[in-house]
């Protein structure tokens, strides 16, 4: 009977103290409620005609930097003074005035940037951008968009665009999919990911669990994010198999054999072959390594990703094609070289069966 009064007694209190906090943070919500007299809170400029002066002078800014760009040189060091404001800035506490922030950006960052926009850089494999990419990604901005799936202008437009491509490289219309990301080194991520589904099924449930290596054959010109995307998925570099070229520097289709074979007899599991179109170093067109005749056709059970490196001259070369039909489950590419697209403009082709 004791113990019931004291626990009776101990929820009283604690009845008590709740009463109290809820009272207490009744009060702070009232103190916090705005007043009717207050405006509203918005990201909108407060002065719209001098914000709409700014952005037109960030346009303009914008189409001369590409109309003039030949007149000035390909690159320029950054200067001493320059440096130290861009490497000194201290993280604000504050903002600033927009006009502010794109006197700065005209001043210490447009003059000494990459400049792979000059037709002149022939240094690095990278795309120009086009005067038509800058007017699309201002409305890009403007807008916004999440393309999830959804009812919107944006995700149809984005499921056109997989199905032109589609078209381009002739894949079966309800044997595919694709996807839009920002480079072709995620695409190939998401395609040896792919891969790994197609010989680990339950790998999403499971995860990687113990048991025999699978491998992956390149060449040995392939590009870095192969060899990246094994560490990031799990596989780790030492599954990575390279195999030598000839003077062509298409892959030796022999050695492939020998290389598969050999990884077999060994208790490991060959799931995926690698192949780019295009040499990376050069930028020509002689790495295919997917004209396999004469390879035994177990052997192509296998699933088989390729990177491309140069479209223009992939489109013109109507073997590759054909080669690329036959036998090729993931497509990875980017419109950057191929069609001068902004850089973070990729796109990752998905070829679910064959």
């Amino acid at each position: 009977m004791d113990e019931l009064m004291h626990n009776s007694e101990s929820l009283d209190q604690w009845k008590k103290q709740m009463s109290s906090l809820t009272e207490s943070i009744s009060e702070l919500e009232q103190s916090h409620q705005p007043s009717t007299s207050q405006t509203n809170l918005s990201l909108d400029p407060d002065d719209w005609p001098s914000a709409r002066i700014v952005a037109h002078k960030m346009l303009d800014a914008s189409l001369d930097y590409i109309q003039s760009i030949r007149d000035h040189p390909v690159w320029q060091p950054i200067p001493d003074d320059i440096r130290e404001v861009l490497q000194g800035e201290q993280l604000p506490e504050q903002g600033e005035p927009l006009s502010d922030v794109a006197h700065d950006v005209l001043t210490n960052i447009v003059p000494y940037t990459y400049n792979n926009a000059h037709p002149c850089l022939w240094g690095w494999a990278n795309g120009e951008g086009t005067f038509g990419n800058v007017v699309a990604d201002m409305i890009t901005a403007a807008i916004n968009v999440n393309c999830i799936t959804s009812n919107h202008s944006a995700s149809i437009v984005e499921r056109t665009i997989i199905n032109w491509m589609r078209q381009i490289f002739g894949f079966p219309e309800t044997q595919d999919g694709g996807l839009l990301v920002t480079g072709t080194s995620i695409g190939t991520i998401i395609s040896m990911a792919a891969a790994r589904q197609r010989v680990l099924v339950n790998i999403r449930q499971d995860g990687l669990v113990n048991g025999s290596r699978l491998i992956t054959y390149t060449s040995t010109e392939t590009h870095g994010c192969v060899v990246k995307a094994l560490e990031l998925l799990g596989f780790g570099s030492k599954s990575l198999h390279l195999v030598p070229v000839n003077n062509n520097f298409c892959i030796e289709i022999d050695d492939l054999k020998t290389a598969i074979q050999d990884d077999r007899d060994k208790g490991l599991i060959p799931f995926c072959i690698v192949g780019n179109a295009g040499k990376y170093i050069e930028r020509k067109l002689k790495n295919l390594p997917f004209t396999l005749s004469g390879v035994p056709p177990y052997f192509l059970n296998i699933s088989s990703n390729f990177h491309l490196f140069d479209l223009n001259n992939f489109f013109s070369n109507e073997s590759s094609f054909n080669s690329l039909r036959s036998c090729v489950y993931f497509l990875a590419f980017d419109y950057t070289s191929f069609i001068q697209i902004m850089k973070s403009k990729g796109f990752q082709k998905l070829v679910l069966s064959k």
